[in-house]
């Protein structure tokens, strides 16, 4: 599983019903409490994913924690 998979799963459960307009929410969390695993650089990847999203048409609200 890409580490990107939940980030495109955000993103398609946030789509509209209409065509015209696409919406996602891109959250960077690098605050994860233990036993979570820390990934590298979630800031990054919400930054890197949302810059994608934005080509792909989508309004893009991106939130980094």
């Amino acid at each position: 599983m890409s580490r990107y998979t939940p980030f495109i799963l955000i993103a398609l459960l946030l789509t509209t019903a209409q065509a015209s307009e696409r919406l996602a929410l891109v959250i960077g969390n690098g605050a994860y409490q233990k036993p979570v695993p820390t990934l590298d650089n979630p800031v990054n990847d919400a930054n890197d994913m949302a810059g994608v999203l934005r080509k792909l048409g989508f309004e893009v609200i991106l939130n980094k924690a």
